[in-house]
């Protein structure tokens, strides 16, 4: 036990010694530092940074450009260590060097805000007449607008940066930058979000039913096109052909047109019925006959027959045969006699006369 304290004693101690020595290395550092820094009172400091906020000032004042800026206000962070003097009865500061090596963490940190009053005159223009620039940042593009001309600015150029990080129509800068003085009617120049663009995979749609494939395109946001219907073995509906491969990368609401399955027509209901025998009977008789088993009169043609006129003596679909309803039939029917003309009669009896073996021939010739 008496051991385990020697050992914590003897550890102690020694960071002791070492911390000792680490805060005489910081007290000559700071000597040294008094000694080569010169003090620097604080009203010379801050009218040192008021100089430079004025410069500054004039330097964007002398640039010819559409938009008038003024530096309105500086802020200020200084490392610096801080010294009493007792003469004088005042603080004053000193400064150090960027070779120094003194840790910042040992010196004192102090901050200030030096703000640029109107005064007569900016470089020829008067400063109160210049008006806050509003900050527009994360406003939508109607709503910036509004603000702009509600503050007597005018709305200026308007680009757009694809970007996620933001809504799309999302003001995302501008320029002058919110706060800024600016002189009335300047215009402001908005930077604003647009959705970067975005890419999907088609998916295979073949095989599945056109409302599983609607329901597919829809959950990746792509469009239905055109719906084409096929003759197929598939089932009706089926999708059997796509506009656009499976696996090709398309733009979100890009149209893939569907080629589906025909439904398949029904089989007609055919009806039939025997054709009847029109041989022998009048032309108009056959008519009726026809008409009343729904068959068609065809073509009529006339043939030199012994029957009477307009006897059917052919037809183009033989009796007893089955076929559809409203089919149509041709007919042959017997051919009018001529009537032999008088003065034709009168020579062939005086050839009769003369010769009555050769006129018979003739006669039967007609």
């Amino acid at each position: 036990m008496v051991e385990e304290y020697r050992v914590k004693y003897d550890s102690l101690r020694r960071d002791f010694i070492a911390k000792e020595a680490e805060i005489g290395e910081l007290r000559t550092n700071v000597k040294r530092l008094q000694l080569e820094r010169s003090n620097i009172p604080p009203d010379r400091l801050v009218s040192s940074f008021g100089d430079a906020l004025e410069k500054m000032q004039i330097a964007l004042s002398e640039k010819s450009t559409r938009v008038k800026y003024l530096v309105s206000d500086m802020e200020v962070e200084l490392k610096t260590n801080v010294a009493f003097n007792d003469d004088k009865n005042e603080i004053s500061y000193q400064l150090p060097k960027l070779d120094d090596t003194l840790p910042p963490e040992n010196l004192s940190t102090i901050r200030f805000k030096i703000k640029m009053l109107p005064g007569e005159k900016v470089s020829g223009e008067e400063v109160f007449d210049y008006d806050e620039v509003p900050n527009l940042h994360y406003l939508t593009l109607d709503d910036a607008k509004y603000r702009i001309t509600l503050k007597g600015f005018t709305v200026g150029e308007i680009s757009y940066e694809r970007t996620n990080r933001v809504e799309p129509g999302v003001v995302l800068s501008q320029i002058p930058s919110p706060f800024s003085l600016a002189a009335p009617k300047s215009p402001v120049d908005l930077t604003v979000a647009e959705p970067t663009l975005k890419l999907t995979k088609v998916p295979n749609l073949t095989s599945l039913s056109l409302e599983e494939a609607e329901k597919v395109l829809k959950s990746i946001n792509l469009e239905k096109g055109k719906i084409t219907e096929r003759k197929s073995e598939l089932l009706p509906n089926t999708v059997i052909k796509q506009s656009v491969k499976a696996d090709e990368e398309v733009k979100i609401a890009t149209v893939i047109d569907l080629v589906v399955a025909k439904e398949k027509e029904k089989p007609v209901d055919v009806k039939l019925t025997k054709v009847p025998n029109l041989t022998g009977l009048p032309l108009e008789e056959a008519e009726k006959v026809l008409k009343s088993i729904n068959l068609e009169k065809g073509k009529i043609t006339e043939r030199k027959s012994e029957l009477l006129p307009n006897t059917v003596i052919k037809q183009s679909i033989a009796a007893n045969k089955e076929v559809k309803i409203g089919s149509t039939i041709n007919i042959v029917i017997a051919a009018k006699q001529r009537k032999i003309d008088l003065r034709l009669k009168r020579s062939q009896a005086s050839l009769r006369k003369a010769n009555p073996r050769k006129t018979n021939k003739n006669v039967k010739a007609l």
